[in-house]
């Protein structure tokens, strides 16, 4: 007898906490028809996973005992293959550049790069027995980024390079990588962000409480998780799959930024679409 969940195609995804790109993403997997690994540090924010029928990881992607036990469910699950790894999970600073606590941006390069590396190489064997493919959830702020998010971008625009080589590297054992740069979606991200904080000393200490407010009381604009996750599983369900795939809402404008306007006015768009404009004008802090 056939056993129908290792013949079903397969998909394993970081970060699908509730209300996340992630959750959303496991959900649309599942209406599809595939065998959904769906992995969360806190497995109380996935109790509506369970519900559907979906099967729950605990998965901080820094621990590597718990990335070899992941790996380890998937395969005894699955016969030993996975067809698609979404790299999902990630996290967000808030700062100025030279603000920047780097006890924190550690954390968040471990969590948004070099979790990728590790979790990735840990299941390429089971990618390679499925010719599957890597999917590394990046941002457009990889390519066009706002203030106060540098730290962030940063960490996304490396997250693109390690893709781009990955692509090249592990098209050597029939593996596909995919690199999902994503604009404006609506999640809970803003909820579990830290609060930005200006410290004493920095150049935007005159305007402390105004610059808090604007990145601390800002509103996620964009189309809906669901929405997103409809598109993107689309796309990577095709037999072709892209190289990049655009989504959430204005990605297409940035595309377009990026191909036609020059960086002068990119950052002249951004800092006012942002809000943050009357805070770069100069500023004699010296008087």
């Amino acid at each position: 007898m056939v056993d129908t969940k290792k013949s079903k195609k397969s998909v394993f995804i970081t970060g699908c906490s509730h209300g996340g790109m992630g959750d959303a993403l496991a959900q649309e997997f599942h209406r599809r028809g595939l065998q959904v690994f769906a992995s969360a540090r806190n497995l109380t924010k996935t109790t509506h996973l369970v519900a559907m029928g979906i099967q729950v990881v605990e998965l901080d992607v820094l621990d590597d005992n718990a990335i070899k036990a992941a790996v380890k469910v998937v395969a005894e699950a699955t016969g030993g293959r996975l067809d698609y790894l979404i790299n999902n999970a990630g996290i967000e600073l808030c700062c100025g550049i030279l603000d920047t606590d780097f006890a924190k941006a550690k954390l968040l390069f471990d969590t948004n790069l070099w979790s990728v590396i590790t979790i990735t190489k840990a299941f390429t064997p089971l990618l390679e027995a499925a010719k599957g493919t890597v999917v590394n959830h990046s941002s457009v702020g990889s390519m066009v980024c706002m203030p106060f998010l540098g730290v962030y971008s940063a960490s996304k625009a490396g997250l693109d390079q390690i893709s781009d080589a990955m692509r090249m590297e592990l098209c050597s054992v029939g593996v596909s990588v995919v690199i999902l740069s994503t604009a404006g979606v609506r999640t809970r991200m803003l909820e579990n962000r830290e609060p930005m904080h200006v410290p004493e000393g920095s150049i935007f200490a005159h305007n402390k409480a105004e610059v808090e407010k604007l990145k601390n009381e800002e509103q996620v604009v964009g189309i809906t998780a669901d929405a997103f996750a409809k598109t993107i599983v689309n796309k990577l369900l095709k037999n072709s799959k892209p190289m990049r795939i655009w989504g959430g809402e204005s990605a297409g404008s940035v595309w377009f930024m990026l191909a036609f306007f020059p960086q002068s006015l990119i950052d002249w768009f951004v800092i006012r679409l942002t809000g943050a404009g009357p805070y770069f004008k100069y500023q004699n802090r010296l008087k």
